[in-house]
C-alpha cells in the first residue's frame, strides 16, 4: 500500500458526493450534477461506502498528510486516503483528499476530491 507515495493523481473524480446507477453491462456508474464517470470495474458499494467513511468521518480530526487506510475482505479490494488540504470556502470547512484505490486485479487508481461540510454537518462534494 506503499503506492500512494509515489503515485500522482492523473484524475480528478466527484467520489464522495454522487449518484450511482448500474449501466448495461454492470458497471458502475457515477453521476453528479452532469460529470459521469465509470468507476473501476470490481469497485462495490461497500467500497464506495467505506472510502466515504474513511474521507468524512475518520478524516475530521486529523491534520495535512494524514494517510488512512481502508480494506474490504468482502470484495478483496483496498485503499487509502490522504488529506491534502483543509480551507474555508463561503463559511464553510472544506478539505482536500485524494483516494488510492488497489483493487483485488492488482489495478491501481488515483482520484481526488473536494468536500465540504453543510450547515446540518452533512460533507457534501464541492466542484
Amino acid at each position: 500500500m506503499n503506492f500512494y507515495k509515489k503515485t500522482k493523481p492523473y484524475i480528478q473524480f466527484a467520489i464522495l458526493g454522487f449518484f450511482m446507477t448500474f449501466s448495461f453491462d454492470g458497471q458502475v456508474v457515477a453521476q453528479y450534477r452532469g460529470f459521469t464517470e465509470i468507476l473501476p470495474e470490481g469497485l462495490t458499494l461497500e467500497d464506495i461506502e467505506l472510502m466515504k467513511e474513511t474521507a468524512r468521518g475518520k478524516m475530521e480530526n486529523e491534520t495535512v498528510d494524514t494517510v488512512l487506510k481502508w480494506k474490504n475482505p468482502a470484495s478483496g479490494n483496498s485503499g487509502a486516503v490522504k488529506l491534502l488540504r483543509r480551507f474555508q470556502l463561503s463559511e464553510r470547512e472544506c478539505m482536500t483528499n485524494r483516494h488510492y484505490l488497489l483493487l483485488k486485479n492488482d489495478e491501481k487508481r488515483v482520484l481526488e476530491a473536494t468536500i465540504c461540510r453543510e450547515e446540518g454537518g452533512e460533507w457534501v462534494f464541492h466542484n
